[in-house]
């Protein structure tokens, strides 16, 4: 894919270095072009580059032995990915992966180790990236465990967009769900949630984001705490832009630091290098500390995850999803044998075509007083026969999500004569 080099200067670290600390790279840094699906480092090998995107957006992702992702960070012009090469590791300890196209600069790692202990600028740029870095796995570790699917969704959405310095999202909805760390179901409903309520567009392999104040407000508390500690960061590190997403400002004042630099001339004083390698090891220490920290949240959340799936799959009693406008989203097996469909493969389709047409009228009632959370009683109403069973009357409880948009349905047979 053809993109427009943007030179390295648009990169956050690269843009605040003044000229005598960029100029020798200049010479060593090779621009590669980031496309979607390009694995830049694998768990477990040798940190050979860095790479410091210009545009574009490249996951770091964390995987369980299980298979399952979760992406730990994101990084565009606001960081370098291979950032170990100069923590003091060699090896990757987790896949990046390029999610949305765009540029980047390679440098070999051992060049820019060296740099590190003759740029002053360079080292307190790339501590102030380790710290923002620290920060953005730290708040991951609390949203995943304690927000819902559709905040996290509208956060992740927003940091990407604040990345890509627009209103579009190239993603898929299975990426989306990996990303996230969530079935692919989840991420469709809140996604769909997002849409309803005018903040989102989707199409086929994007997303775009129509009203960003109203997304903001929908999104978690970590979006805006993010943003707030990044305001807090050294001088000249701003790393993603504003909240509203327009990076010109942080590179602007990125812009102004180096050219004071560059007024002081070569009459500037490099850390001692024991000092420098003391707080990258100490930086190192505290985002492996953090990662171990999500990775032995990740597991727990795994291993509830199947437990609850399992209680919820082979539960004697039938149980249903309902959509806002009463559509069967998502039943048990008892559920599937009670309405007569597959429990592996059913199309959506309205709960009330399940009804006897005396029933309907009363359902629809009973469902609209759930939503609303009005509803504490239950609902008699009759099921039409399939081929394996007769007409059946039941009794139906329901309860709705937090936001009032889907509802949870358990059914229980008033008659002991027809029996599942």
């Amino acid at each position: 894919m053809e993109t427009i080099d943007t030179g390295p200067k648009q990169n956050h670290i690269l843009g605040s270095l003044p000229d005598y600390e960029l100029t020798p790279l200049r010479d060593h840094l090779e621009r590669v072009a980031l496309n979607p699906g390009w694995v830049i480092h694998e768990p477990h090998t040798k940190i050979e580059h860095v790479y410091f995107p210009t545009s574009g957006v490249v996951s770091q992702i964390f995987t369980t032995s299980s298979g399952t992702t979760t992406e730990l960070a994101m990084t565009g012009h606001n960081g370098l990915i291979g950032l170990a090469a100069v923590l003091g590791g060699e090896f990757m300890t987790h896949e990046a992966v390029v999610r949305c196209p765009g540029d980047a600069y390679r440098l070999r790692a051992s060049r820019l180790r060296r740099a590190l202990v003759q740029g002053s600028v360079l080292q307190a740029q790339i501590l102030g990236y380790v710290q923002a870095l620290i920060m953005e796995i730290s708040h991951g570790v609390a949203c995943n465990r304690h927000h819902r699917v559709e905040e996290r969704l509208a956060r992740w959405l927003l940091q990407n967009a604040d990345l890509n310095g627009g209103h579009q999202v190239r993603v898929t909805q299975e990426t989306m769900g990996d990303m996230l760390g969530v079935r692919r179901e989840a991420i469709n409903e809140a996604a769909r949630k997002l849409q309803d309520q005018g903040l989102i567009l989707r199409h086929r392999g994007s997303v775009d984001i129509t009203d960003r104040q109203g997304l903001e407000a929908r999104a978690c508390e970590c979006y805006q705490s993010l943003r707030h500690h990044e305001r807090m960061l050294p001088a000249g590190y701003h790393g993603s832009g504003n909240s509203g997403g327009n990076g010109d400002l942080g590179l602007h004042k990125q812009t102004h630091h180096a050219e004071c630099l560059n007024q002081m001339g070569h009459e500037h004083t490099s850390w001692p290098e024991s000092m420098i390698m003391q707080g990258l090891n100490t930086q190192q220490a505290e985002l492996s500390e953090h990662i171990g920290d999500l990775r032995a949240a990740y597991l727990e959340i795994e291993n509830l995850k199947k437990q609850f799936e399992d209680l919820y799959e082979y539960a004697p009693m039938p149980y249903f999803m309902l959509g806002a406008n009463g559509e069967l989203e998502r039943t048990n097996i008892a559920g599937a044998i009670m309405m007569g469909i597959k429990h592996s493969d059913f199309e959506r389709q309205p709960f009330a075509d399940f009804l006897d047409k005396n029933s309907v009228a009363q359902f629809m009632q009973f469902y609209r007083s759930v939503l609303s959370g009005r509803c504490r009683e239950g609902c008699d109403i009759a099921l039409k026969s399939t081929a394996h069973r007769p007409e059946l009357a039941v009794r139906l409880y329901g309860a709705p999500d937090e936001d009032g948009a889907e509802c949870r349905l358990m059914a229980a047979p008033l008659s002991q004569t027809h029996r599942l």
